[in-house]
């Protein structure tokens, strides 16, 4: 239209829709069309006010870059010696069940990404706690600085003093002579957390992708509400949480993908089911570089 102007919000929307048509038409990931039709929906709403984050979000941002921690140039860790394995899903997709499995059998340190900040939100003294709990209430992204340094120090934390295992144990031999091993939950939900990770922490061997429906994640989740007490397993956080995963997670899962470093595994059916997928795919992805999905 001559003389109308295209705003920051229009160009967002432009781009976002742009990158819901693309999944319309592709069937790389079996993740919810339904969510991603009702995220186009919002993102074309008339209601321009609609596009602009919540009003404690938006002070939030402005205070941040004050007291945010700085990150090294260089990597803190070897990946030599140190595995990181990315897990991404959607929320709700089952990635801490399906993590705490992989612990048992394999020898991995879980860390959860999430876990991490609502303790670091809930210690005495914190200097980023009131901050993370705004943009956890608005269903935002944690700013990316907080959230690697989280982890930094709950993987030297895990190094200073690694899991026990059995006497005799196969499991402990990766955890000898510096090395260890890593199970990274919920993160990276952007693709400059990757960078940034891969950057100043280590370097990532793969991400290991469980993909559902939106009304699997959502039964789970809601039910899930009903005892864990958590500020996030309540509806309207839910659906801020989807569209942000769609919108910011999504292409880090495709880039990964690019590299040939995506196992994918469908988290619809039951939890033995998925971990049977999950244990078969991981063997097929540790024999080669290549993706694969199971």
């Amino acid at each position: 239209m001559p003389g109308a102007s295209f705003t920051p919000t229009m160009h967002a929307c432009h781009r976002f829709s742009h990158f819901c048509d693309f999944y319309s038409y592709h069937s790389l990931h079996p993740f919810t069309m339904t969510v991603i039709d009702k995220v186009k929906n919002a993102v074309h709403s008339s209601d321009s006010s609609s596009q602009q984050p919540p009003a404690a979000a938006q002070m939030g941002h402005a205070q941040d870059s004050d007291k945010l921690p700085e990150l090294p140039e260089q990597p803190a860790f070897d990946h030599e010696k140190i595995t990181v394995i990315f897990v991404l899903g959607g929320p709700g997709a089952g990635k801490g069940t399906q993590c705490e499995r992989l612990v048992r059998d394999y020898g991995f340190v879980h860390l959860s990404a999430g876990d991490l900040l609502r303790a670091e939100q809930q210690r005495p003294g914190s200097t980023y706690g009131e901050m993370i709990q705004t943009y956890i209430k608005e269903g935002q992204i944690v700013p990316m600085e907080v959230t690697v340094k989280l982890l930094e120090n709950a993987m030297r934390d895990a190094l200073a003093k690694p899991p026990s295992f059995p006497e005799g144990s196969a499991l402990a031999e990766g955890w000898t002579g510096g090395r260890g091993r890593f199970l990274i939950d919920g993160f990276p939900r952007k693709l400059d957390q990757a960078h940034k990770f891969d950057q100043s922490v280590c370097q990532s061997s793969f991400v290991l992708f469980f993909s559902t429906t939106e009304e699997v994640m959502l039964g789970r989740l809601l039910e899930r509400g009903k005892t864990s007490g958590r500020a996030d397993d309540n509806r309207e956080s839910i659906v801020k949480r989807f569209r942000t995963f769609v919108e910011t997670s999504m292409p880090v899962v495709d880039e990964y993908r690019e590299q040939g470093k995506v196992v994918e595994v469908d988290s619809s059916p039951s939890v033995d089911e998925v971990y049977a997928k999950v244990r078969v795919a991981l063997a097929q992805r540790l024999s080669g570089p290549q993706s694969v999905s199971a």
